[in-house]
């Protein structure tokens, strides 16, 4: 047992337990109603404590489970359940390591308030993919962490808290960030308690946007001479059977002051075969074929997935945008964007802009650019303002 599952116990044994707040938080609420609810159905609450936010979120349609390694804290959820009318399962295990309790999935919606702040960061990674193993292929994850440090928790032992790059880097490739937000409020009186709510999304819709990355502006239809400049490009694009390159890739988020970076290997294979390798700072591996995708999350990331492209449409928009462009699968790519083009084959941008509404919540545009039948750049604008940049480097031959 960790030394916080120990402080913990005691906690607990003493009935200090300032974190059993009876006010339900403002993002855990949105969950429930507003723009930004979720659709009730399975949801399992991480280091549930005394199950306030499982009851609330049975409350709402949600059918829940609720993990914690503190015994006396589920009597007293189960207590509390009953008398709000509502059912839990309540399992005992270590919610930071659910691959040794009996808790299986998948569930829509995961809920962490208080259990990835507490971790040392060479566990962050196992514990984020652990949730994956557990998360249906679009679930959402709600999580709280405080800031490291925050009104002195290293001189009692509390959370070690966490900055929000390393909370980005945990989660990335099983999950992709959408939103953030600050909260000073989750300390109770003691004020100087700042942390982050942040909400991300897993699947390979999530994944893709940090995993194929690409980007923005707004595209007018093509016409005349711009018509027929683009078809000699997709044509030109379509003679050539193989493509090999190493890239670099920048994303930059809002919430932090340097850009996330990585590097890898691009492989693409005619008619329908595209490889993404990316080798540092985490081994992942994402390649499509045909209508088969698979995300095979690297090293201690759990097992590789397989998805179909007919049944995950807006993963289809975002693999077509690079696979179709190398292609020069014209009507694949208008199938999915509205198309244009500016200069010619000596230096080209291709803007797509997307067509499905569903993929407009997360893709605001896209641009290719680049030279003759290489692709040089890839840049993704997000609809929250996040942006990604993929500089594209083709190997000789």
């Amino acid at each position: 047992m960790s030394a916080a599952m120990v402080e913990f116990q005691i906690c607990y044994l003493l009935g200090f337990v300032p974190w059993d707040r009876p006010e339900i938080p403002a993002a855990v609420q949105a969950l429930a109603s507003g723009p930004d609810s979720v659709a009730p159905g399975r949801a399992l609450d991480l280091g549930c404590g005394r199950g306030n936010h499982a009851i609330f979120l049975a409350q709402h349609g949600w059918r829940v489970t609720g993990v914690d390694l503190i015994a006396r804290a589920l009597q007293t959820a189960r207590r509390r359940a009953a008398a709000g009318g509502v059912a839990l399962d309540l399992v005992q295990g270590d919610a930071t390591r659910l691959e040794t309790t009996p808790v299986r999935g998948p569930y829509g919606l995961l809920l962490d308030c208080g259990c990835f702040h507490y971790l040392e960061p060479a566990d962050r990674a196992r514990y984020a993919a652990g949730l994956a193993r557990v998360a249906t292929p679009d679930a959402t994850l709600l999580l709280f962490s405080f800031l490291p440090v925050s009104f002195g928790f290293q001189r009692w032992g509390g959370p070690r808290g966490a900055e929000p790059d390393a909370v980005t880097a945990a989660f990335a490739g099983d999950w992709a960030m959408r939103a953030t937000r600050r909260d000073d409020t989750m300390g109770g009186r003691r004020r100087r308690a700042a942390g982050y709510w942040y909400r991300l999304t897993r699947g390979l819709a999530g994944a893709l946007t940090a995993a194929l990355l690409l980007l923005p502006l707004d595209a007018a239809a093509a016409g005349g001479e711009d018509a027929a400049e683009l078809k000699n490009l997709m044509a030109a694009f379509a003679a050539r059977p193989t493509s090999n390159a190493h890239f670099v890739e920048n994303r930059f988020l809002a919430m932090l002051k340097e850009p996330l970076k990585s590097s890898g290997r691009l492989t693409y294979v005619a008619p329908d075969r595209l490889e993404k390798q990316t080798l540092t700072p985490r081994p992942q591996r994402l390649a499509v074929d045909g209508d088969r995708v698979v995300l095979d999350p690297g090293p201690d990331g759990g097992p590789a997935r397989t998805v179909s492209l007919a049944q995950q449409p807006e993963v289809g928009a975002f693999v077509e945008a690079v696979r179709g462009t190398l292609a020069g699968d014209l009507p694949g790519l208008e199938r999915y964007y509205t198309v244009s083009l500016e200069g010619t084959l000596a230096g080209w941008t291709l803007r797509l802009t997307p067509k499905d509404a569903g993929v407009r919540k997360l893709l605001a545009a896209i641009r290719v650019a680049g030279k003759g039948r290489e692709i040089q750049t890839l840049e993704f604008l997000q609809t929250d303002g996040d942006r990604t940049e993929m500089l594209i480097f083709e190997d000789p031959g």
